[in-house]
């Protein structure tokens, strides 16, 4: 059903299908990389709405997939495609509705992965895509917890800080935008960004957005 991008959303998984995605989701942990890549692709399909929708809101996959971003031992590849199957929570409203309501918990393990050193192009632009993603995330769904918004910025900062690829540096700008757009507050926590001023139309928008 997933092999073929552009007719998948003609079909869904019927019951035992779905039971079996969600019991692979238990596999042991050496075994995760191609249960994770297969959520990836799952997550595209609006079937996928069904894994937020119960008692535990989608913690229950989202939980494991942050411990595991955050654990040390995680290897830099595994780390990547973790974050490239967060990034596409924010296609369907009910995982993004995880994503931003349980924002404080998902960003500390963001932030720890961020600090782990890798320096792999692939994770880089996963973590920059995310970003960016949880960025429209909190445009459409507003969250109220002051705490993950400095953290979120706190990451940017960081990442900033070190990027080196200019498409992933426009990724953290634009998100900074975003978040400054719907939370004036932040200005304070956000002035890092003056020190990206590059000239260009999303430097001059933050500068209008910092004053």
């Amino acid at each position: 059903m997933l092999e073929n991008e552009k007719t998948y959303h003609q079909w869904t998984l019927d019951f035992k299908e779905l039971d079996a995605l969600k019991k692979i989701f238990h596999w042991p942990e050496k075994f995760k990389l191609p249960v994770w890549d297969i959520l990836r692709n799952y997550l595209k399909h609006y079937q996928s709405e069904g894994l937020f929708s119960g008692l535990d809101r989608g913690m229950d996959i989202i939980g494991p997939l942050c411990q595991a971003v955050a654990n040390p031992a995680t290897p830099e590849p595994l780390s990547g495609l973790i974050l490239r199957v967060l990034a596409n929570t924010f296609l369907q409203n009910t995982s993004m509705n995880c994503m931003t309501s349980n924002a404080d918990v998902i960003l500390q393990t963001l932030a720890s992965s961020s600090q782990k050193g890798f320096e792999g192009k692939s994770y880089a632009t996963s973590l920059s895509g995310l970003m960016l993603n949880y960025s429209v995330g909190f445009l459409e769904k507003p969250i109220e917890s002051k705490d993950a918004l400095n953290l979120f910025l706190k990451i940017i900062e960081h990442r900033l800080s070190i990027e080196k690829d200019e498409l992933n540096q426009h990724n953290y700008l634009v998100a900074v935008g975003n978040l400054l757009h719907k939370y004036p507050s932040t200005k304070p926590q956000a002035q890092f960004v003056k020190n990206y001023a590059r000239g260009d139309a999303i430097t001059r928008d933050l500068s209008r957005l910092l004053k």
